[in-house]
């Protein structure tokens, strides 16, 4: 702060008599500029945000497959990742360390987030009920795994316990047929034998309703 008068003798807010002050913090400051018998006073006062804040855990896991967000935004700063990578939000798959540096106009902060796998439930989903009518809107059911699976097995059976559909793969839908001929409308069971990456394997069973 500047209040240089040639000739003139200064008191500022915190006793100073130097002719400028350094503001090193936000606040109100006064200075009282006195020459020649007058004096003339002004108030200042200076307001400022700080460095960014960066409100990022220290840890976060990710299940294998699946995705992360994390949010280093914060208003009036830009970002730099350890990648290189300038985006606020980023969509994170992979285990490791994520460091990010962001910057305003008073400064810096750096957060660092370690991300791990983690075996998360593996439980598929499959709808309770479809209809296999031909026309081409839910005809099909299949298990659908909120995870990297390895292998799948799975099976549909009647309500008298007779298999009706086996399939190895995961993305093999059910048809409401057996052998090519349509089964009645009624309550089937699916089981399902899976095993995702890094796990045992684990066995999963619901009911479907057919409905034509």
């Amino acid at each position: 702060l500047d209040a240089t008068t040639p000739g003139a003798s200064y008191l500022w807010s915190n006793g100073s008599t130097s002719p400028t002050l350094l503001a090193a913090t936000s606040g109100t400051y006064w200075v009282t500029v006195s020459t020649g018998g007058c004096s003339a006073s002004d108030t200042l006062v200076i307001s400022g945000d700080g460095p960014p804040v960066l409100d990022l855990p220290a840890r976060r896991t990710i299940c294998p497959g699946e995705t992360l967000v994390l949010d280093a935004a914060s208003p009036g700063s830009t970002v730099l990742w350890n990648d290189g990578d300038t985006t606020r939000r980023r969509t994170i798959t992979e285990a490791g360390t994520y460091t990010v540096v962001a910057t305003n106009t008073c400064g810096s902060s750096t957060a660092t987030v370690q991300v791990v796998h983690e075996l998360c439930p593996c439980v598929p989903y499959l709808p309770n009920a479809f209809t296999p009518d031909g026309d081409g809107i839910n005809d099909r059911v299949f298990p659908v795994f909120r995870c990297q699976t390895g292998t799948v097995h799975w099976e549909v059976y009647d309500r008298w316990g007779n298999l009706v559909f086996t399939a190895e793969a995961v993305d093999s839908p059910w048809d409401g047929t057996i052998a090519g001929a349509p089964v009645p409308e009624g309550v089937y069971v699916w089981r399902a034998r899976a095993q995702g990456t890094g796990r045992e394997p684990a066995i999963y069973m619901g009911s479907i309703t057919l409905v034509r």
